[in-house]
């Protein structure tokens, strides 16, 4: 146990009252030079000759805390603590007082008695006025009350001592004990905040090794898996022979995981999986399987799991070839543990796993073999409903109708509750139909009828009939039957009826029909049930007949329910024109920005660029503008892009009325192309701009090549204004001419 730091060693004492230099004074003088040279056999007895000779002198309390001082020292305890007593009881005000109770506090906490010891520090922490004593005090008070479950108070005291100035040897123990106190109560902030500061502090390798290890776990746990990297790699690298060094290496492939670094936390996981906990090495298992996302690292996972030989894992070596698409090797090993153990805790979920394996490998008639195996070995299993469905799935495919009638009894009549029995009930008709077993087919839809009254099923047989030649592809008759479905029950069949219908009339590019089938189901609150795809080839149609607002609604629709980005673009793009022909230009900049993001490298980007350049000049975003077609100008040296740019700079410095700048970018079309289109325009906006600048001679000469190169175009636009439908800014918003 170590002592309290007391200067108790000086000749005189550091609190000896100042008294004038005598023969008393020379006898304590000599007696504390041999306490300070520790030969404290002697000092003892010239402490009593002192105590004995002068007993009413004024340092007679010094002499007798040094005399139990010495007893202490001589572990002559029993009698140390009458001496301490005698100092409490006898100078109750003296400092020496206040040090004899901690001398008493520490006695009694090195005999574990930790009651005892409380009061004493309490007493010491309130005589002394030396801030040393009074901390070491402090210090001690708190192990005792530690000691004795007085978690709260121990806690506070503990504090204190941090606080303080002279408690810096305290403080490594201090920081360490409200760590794991604050780590034990589930303040892991707290505890983190105390282990962290243990790190600037001279540690015992112990004390540090616990430290770097929780501030490991603490920042995991509180997701700073950053800083958690950092201290369990310091952890591992410092303290490699540690008993946690495994779980710090785990810990640091859950970090290194967790931020995305998963070839980091695979190379940590291999490396240390033969050492790791057998709960954890699945973990690290999947870890490098999810990390490669490869069919090899699965598989790699997959042996693991069997090395460990335990029912449990080789389950997990079934399940991670399964997640491989491993199906051969799902089926093989799954055979050989259901054989092994027929109905043990593990065989169901096998069983399970083999049957979607071969389900997914297409061997239908084993998969639906299987599926009855499970429902036969576990007739409770929570999978039931869900496991014969799958059964009638595959005899379906392997067109065995028979087969799956029985399935479908099953659920019918064992899963009354279920949700999907309404549906057994139905398919079980459907299936008894196909099989021309009439009587069955009508009782199943009589039971129907019986469970469920308010079931569509009198325009079952025209919805199925269109449903099942919307299957074929024969859309005509599709529609024909769904009609009449929707018809004889319009409250049952308009939203399932609806939907196909949208379907039907789509492959038929029957547009009129189209719509009215979708706006009746968005109208419903339907409109998710509608393909993306759909809704972009209405939208795409109503813009080829020049009605880009309602256009717009089905392509926000499509864009809404889609998160394909060829089908965003392509809607987004179409989006874009419709605002533009609407003339709502911000709108349509931010479509067209969209699809630069989605394609900026097509030639739907390129296109969607020269949109939004066109967006902004028409907002009067000059700058911005002027910028983007420059660029474009150099990324489309030649062709219609080239000349369209080439007028919208026009168009721009129109804007900006510069007027003479825009009659230059009017005439490089008229100079670099002669389309019948383009070309007249750009000629008749020169000449507006060159009039604009007050240049009539240019504008002379750019009518003249105009009438000239199209002598009919001026006749068919009188009235039109120059500059065509670029609107100048306002006046505020222009640079003046040059």
């Amino acid at each position: 146990m170590a002592t309290a730091p007391i200067s108790t060693n000086s000749p005189v004492g550091s609190l000896s009252n100042a008294v004038p230099l005598d023969a008393a004074v020379a006898q304590l003088d000599f007696a504390n030079g041999l306490f300070k040279r520790q030969f404290y056999d002697m000092a003892l007895m010239e402490y009593i000759r002192f105590k004995d000779k002068y007993p009413t002198h004024p340092l007679v309390d010094e002499a007798y805390y040094r005399m139990g001082e010495c007893q202490r020292e001589l572990k002559f305890n029993d009698q140390a603590k009458e001496t301490f007593r005698s100092v409490t009881r006898q100078w109750p005000g003296s400092e020496y007082s206040g040090r004899a109770h901690f001398r008493l506090g520490e006695l009694a906490y090195q005999a574990k008695q930790y009651p005892q010891a409380i009061p004493l520090f309490i007493a010491a922490t309130h005589q002394t006025t030396d801030d040393t004593v009074r901390t070491a005090a402090t210090f001690y008070l708190a192990k005792a009350q530690l000691e004795s479950g007085q978690q709260d108070a121990a806690m506070e005291n503990l504090r204190r001592v941090l606080k303080s100035k002279t408690g810096g040897e305290f403080r490594p123990f201090a920081e360490s004990a409200l760590a794991g106190m604050y780590l034990k109560s589930g303040d892991s902030k707290k505890a983190l905040t105390h282990y962290e500061s243990l790190l600037d502090l001279p540690l015992s390798p112990d004390v540090r090794e616990e430290a770097l290890y929780q501030i490991g776990a603490l920042r995991y746990a509180q997701k700073l898996y950053p800083s958690a990297i950092t201290a369990f790699r310091d952890f591992i690298k410092e303290f490699p022979r540690s008993r946690s060094v495994t779980d710090a290496a785990v810990g640091l492939a859950r970090a290194l995981y967790e931020t995305g670094k998963h070839r980091e936390a695979a190379t940590v996981a291999r490396e240390w999986h033969g050492t790791a906990p057998k709960e954890v090495r699945s973990e690290l298992a999947m870890m490098v399987a999810v990390a490669f996302r490869e069919d090899k690292a699965l598989r790699e996972a997959a042996d693991w799991f069997e090395k460990a030989e335990t029912p449990a894992a080789r389950t997990e070596a079934v399940r991670c070839a399964f997640m491989a698409q491993d199906y051969a090797r799902v089926v093989q090993r799954g055979e050989v543990l259901i054989q092994a153990d027929p109905k043990g805790p593990f065989t169901e979920s096998v069983l399970l796993l083999v049957a979607e394996a071969l389900e997914a490998q297409k061997e239908w008639v084993r998969a639906a073999t299987t599926y009855r195996l499970l429902m036969e070995r576990f007739p409770k299993t929570a999978w039931g409903a869900d496991v014969l469905w799958h059964s009638v799935t595959c005899w379906q495919q392997a067109d065995k109708i028979d087969e799956a009638v029985k399935d479908l009894e099953y659920v019918a009549k064992a899963f009354p509750k279920d949700s999907r029995n309404e549906a057994a009930w139905y398919q079980l008709g459907v299936y008894c139909g196909q099989l021309k077993r009439t009587d069955q087919m009508l009782a199943a839809f009589d039971k129907l009828q019986a469970l469920y009254p308010k079931s569509p099923n009198a325009a079952e047989g025209r919805y199925w009939l269109g449903a099942d030649y919307l299957t074929k592809k024969e859309w005509a008759k599709a529609a024909d039957h769904l009609e009449a479905a929707l018809a004889m029950r319009p409250a049952d069949n308009r939203v399932r009826a609806g939907t196909k219908l949208v379907a039907v009339y789509y492959q038929l590019e029957n547009l009129n029909k189209t719509l009215a089938h979708a706006q009746t189901l968005v109208d419903g609150g339907h409109a998710k049930l509608i393909p993306a795809e759909i809704y972009a080839w209405v939208g795409e149609k109503l813009m080829d007949g020049s009605k880009p607002g309602a256009a717009l609604r089905y392509l926000k629709l499509a864009l809404d329910s889609s998160s394909d980005a060829a089908l965003r673009s392509r809607c987004s793009n179409d989006a874009a024109r419709a605002h533009a022909q609407l003339g709502q230009w911000e709108r349509a900049a931010a479509y067209y920005r969209d699809v630069i993001e989605y394609e900026g490298a097509s030639m739907r980007g390129k296109g969607a660029a020269i949109g939004l350049a066109e967006s902004l000049v028409r907002t009067g975003e000059f700058k911005d503008a002027k910028d983007t077609l420059e660029r474009l100008l150099e990324r489309h040296p030649e062709g219609s892009e080239n000349a369209r740019i080439r007028m919208l700079l026009g168009d721009l410095f129109v804007g900006m009325k510069n007027f003479r700048e825009a009659a230059r970018y009017y005439m490089s079309v008229a100079a670099l192309y002669d389309d019948r289109k383009v070309t007249p325009e750009a000629l008749d906006r020169a000449a507006a701009a060159f009039d604009a600048c007050g240049r009539a001679g240019d504008a002379t000469q750019a009518r003249r090549e105009l009438d000239q190169r199209f002598p009919t175009y001026r006749m068919f636009s009188r009235g039109k204004p120059a500059g065509g439908a670029v609107q100048p800014a306002p006046e505020s918003a222009a640079p003046k001419e040059p």
